[in-house]
């Protein structure tokens, strides 16, 4: 079965269920960058958005409490370890690590996973594939993991690639202006075509690209939401500010039909959901599962 998360700034995207290969348990995270909660109430009724508006009406909707700082690389690793940016070491796009004599840039490589900082952790594509780090338990040996473009540098070198964190099965690094029709197609043609490969990540980077051009709320990011639904701004405040808040909409088998909480989910907890839609053992993170699942504000079907 197939499970779908989306998160944007992030709308997150947790998808499950959409296709069944008997009870193998498969899960689907789609980033859409720049996309703030604030923005659906402005659109919903101006546009048709009737793939959205599907997800949402059959599925989880939810406000998601986002790490600080709010900027895009601190959070897309956040997601996929469950470890705030204290404890994961990014803290932004471009810093200078005074400790480490260090500078980060993304834009030439990927320092969180080549042994400059993350060494002990791996982000979830690498659990499915090798297990926990340290750990003796069994996984499933077999499974596969597919992932575009989230957390990479236009310059990333197969040999830049450590033995853990990095590869996924099949890894294309990120570029700018990229089609997110086609990718979506491509990573849905590959899961249907392998049943192996239980977990597939795409990220994008818009509405953010239109929203850093143009300003948010303007009708070049409206119009760039209404493109993705067919198939001059800059964050970075504290995420109490709630335009700085992230869409969490998840769908599938694991997830409650037209369910709304009443309390944001932390986006460090998104982790721990998806192991435990996969089955797998997470590494340890600051994330906890009992803040998505407990009493009637669960999210997946327990």
């Amino acid at each position: 079965m197939l499970n779908i998360i989306y998160t944007m700034l992030y709308l997150l995207f947790l998808f499950g269920s959409l296709f069944s290969l008997e009870d193998r348990k498969r899960l689907i995270l789609i980033g859409l960058d720049g996309f703030s909660y604030n923005y659906w109430s402005k659109i919903e009724n101006k546009y048709a958005l009737p793939n959205f508006k599907h997800f949402i009406n059959d599925g989880v909707f939810s406000r998601v409490q986002n790490i600080y700082q709010t900027k895009t690389f601190p959070s897309l690793i956040s997601i996929v370890t469950g470890l705030y940016s204290e404890n994961h070491g990014i803290y932004g796009s471009h810093f200078y690590d005074s400790n480490k004599n260090i500078e980060y840039n993304y834009n030439i490589t990927l320092d969180a996973f080549n042994g400059a900082y993350l060494t002990s952790i791996q982000p979830i594509w690498s659990l499915v594939e090798n297990g926990p780090i340290n750990c003796t338990m069994p996984f499933r040996p077999n499974d596969k993991s597919i992932v575009f473009e989230w957390l990479s540098g236009t310059k990333l070198r197969d040999n830049d690639i450590p033995k853990h964190g990095y590869p996924a099965s099949y890894y294309q690094t990120y570029i700018g202006g990229s089609s997110f029709s086609e990718k979506l197609e491509k990573l849905i043609k590959m899961m249907q075509e392998n049943e192996n490969i239980t977990l597939g990540v795409l990220y994008h980077d818009q509405p953010d690209y239109n929203g850093h051009e143009y300003g948010p709320y303007t009708e070049e990011v409206y119009e760039k939401i209404v493109s993705i639904d067919k198939v001059k701004g800059n964050h970075g405040y504290g995420p109490e500010n709630k335009e700085m808040n992230p869409i969490f909409i998840g769908y599938g088998g694991y997830f409650r039909k037209s369910f709304k909480p009443d309390k944001p989910i932390r986006q460090i907890d998104i982790y721990e959901l998806m192991c435990n839609i996969l089955g797998i053992t997470p590494d340890k993170n600051d994330g906890d599962l009992k803040y998505i699942i407990h009493n009637n504000a669960q999210l997946i079907m327990t």
